[in-house]
């Protein structure tokens, strides 16, 4: 089984605790940082209107952002359990 992540507010900090691990290579394949909105959008799937109608940190987007990232983590050799990460916004 494989990992792969998606943050925003924390830029990165997940991905870089995964990897501190001793061995993680063998199950985490990498990660998305959606922080700006044109990566929500372009990489993840995240609309712009609802970025536009709940804002960028908002339950919904990161929601929205959970279902886009297994399409991206789907893609062939990336990950079985894409991941979510959302700060602010609790899902």
């Amino acid at each position: 089984m494989t990992l792969a992540v998606a943050e925003s507010c924390t830029g990165g900090m997940m991905g870089a605790a995964i990897t501190r691990v001793p061995g993680s290579s063998a199950y985490f394949k990498g990660g998305v940082i959606a922080y700006s909105n044109e990566i929500k959008e372009k990489v993840l799937g995240v609309s712009p209107e609802l970025l536009k109608s709940k804002g960028a940190v908002s339950r919904e987007v990161a929601i929205a952002m959970a279902k886009g990232g297994p399409t991206y983590a789907r893609r062939p050799a990336v990950s079985h359990y894409p991941v979510l990460q959302g700060r602010t916004a609790e899902v």
